[in-house]
């Protein structure tokens, strides 16, 4: 399959953009020629806070499961020089460029130097066969970057949303962690905690192992698919089911993988998918038995892997949309936007004007009816 995608996306070499040799951006649509950018990779996402969730082999699993790509988009890797890289996707019909993978990833930037950013602007402005630029899920200092040096190029950027993701600080006494938990989650846990007892030994296990993983990852899996998630669950998607599978032997092989299992009576009734980067812990995938959800298996198993994780982590990230349920763990949040960057092109104009007509019309039409009013 992958070999049939590579077939349809063999690389093309663009002109370099750039006014300094380490700025200049270069086109990586090649399979191999992305591999061949690992080493430099690595070594940017190991100084970026959110370094796994952009590095290589994130991006490399997203390549392969993108079912965008084996429908004719492109991929289309930006580097400039070995300072910054950042992983897009080029639409030909629509002209529409986003990140390489929309959907299962939850921070989404430029790795590396955020110079790269100015670089890419330039490189954008001499290219024409795009008209929307959409990135999604960007940190706060890129999305102040790029308004403030793009709009000066003469590409028209504008904010296209936003998203908070909640987030729990653990370098701090766990009695300050718990403070913040809300009373009906404190409340509760012991309740909670017994009614697990009364059903055999409760503990905590974490699988990191790329030789033990086969076995627990089918059951995490299928206990997932056996609740309220059946029929959205990652078995039951076959790509989603190869990303997830797939990434967490990448992860392990490199040490960042905790798969955190709840077990009572040695059989699993809770689990959360993480990935460590630094002194960061992101939870991407949970699950837990729906038959013992008065006693909120899931809700015990955050517990007790947040009092196990917080002598070596700082961070424990939510990820994903916002929920009243993560409010109950935290007050604390991570403001992300999107950005969406519109072409000098003709259609790319013809873009901008019609995204923004019905706000304009809207505020119109409110105008008139307040002077109706009065």
């Amino acid at each position: 399959m992958l070999g049939r995608v590579l077939s349809d996306t063999a690389a093309v070499r663009a002109p370099e953009y750039g006014h300094a040799n380490r700025w200049r951006v270069r086109e990586i649509s090649d399979w191999r020629a992305f591999l061949g950018q690992r080493r430099a990779w690595l070594a940017l996402e190991g100084a970026d806070r959110d370094g796994a969730l952009l590095g290589h082999d994130w991006m490399a699993q997203c390549w392969k499961c993108c079912g965008e790509l084996r429908r004719g988009e492109r991929p289309l890797v930006l580097a400039m020089g070995e300072q910054a890289f950042v992983a897009l996707r080029h639409n030909l019909k629509t002209r529409r460029i986003c990140f390489l993978e929309e959907r299962r990833s939850q921070r989404l930037d430029l790795l590396g130097d955020q110079r790269g950013w100015e670089a890419l602007g330039e490189y954008f402005r001499r290219r024409r066969d795009w008209d929307r630029l959409d990135l999604h899920f960007l940190r706060m200092a890129s999305v102040e970057y790029i308004l403030t040096t793009w709009r000066k190029l003469g590409l028209h950027a504008f904010l296209r949303g936003r998203i908070a993701q909640r987030r729990i600080r653990l370098d701090r006494s766990w009695e300050d962690v718990e403070a913040e938990f809300s009373p009906y989650l404190k409340a509760n846990f012991r309740r909670r905690w017994k009614r697990l007892r009364a059903r055999g030994e409760v503990r905590l296990t974490v699988h990191n192992q790329v030789e033990e993983l086969a076995p627990v990852l089918s059951e995490c899996f299928r206990l997932e698919r056996s609740g309220w998630k059946a029929g959205t669950a990652i078995a039951d998607d076959r790509e989603l089911h190869r990303f997830y599978r797939q990434l967490a032997y990448r992860m392990a092989a490199r040490g960042r993988l905790r798969l955190f299992c709840l077990r009572v009576a040695e059989r699993i009734v809770a689990f959360e998918y993480c990935i460590a980067s630094g002194r960061k812990l992101y939870a991407l995938k949970i699950g837990y038995d729906e038959q013992l959800r008065t006693a909120s298996p899931g809700a015990v198993l955050r517990w007790m892997l947040l009092q196990a994780a917080q002598p070596e982590y700082d961070w424990y990230e939510f990820l994903g949309d916002d929920a009243p349920w993560k409010a109950e763990w935290t007050p604390a949040t991570e403001a992300l936007r999107h950005v969406r960057i519109y072409n000098r092109t003709l259609r790319g104009q013809f873009w901008r004007a019609r995204d923004q007509v019905p706000p304009l019309v809207n505020g119109i039409l409110s105008a008139w009816g307040s002077k109706r009013r009065f």
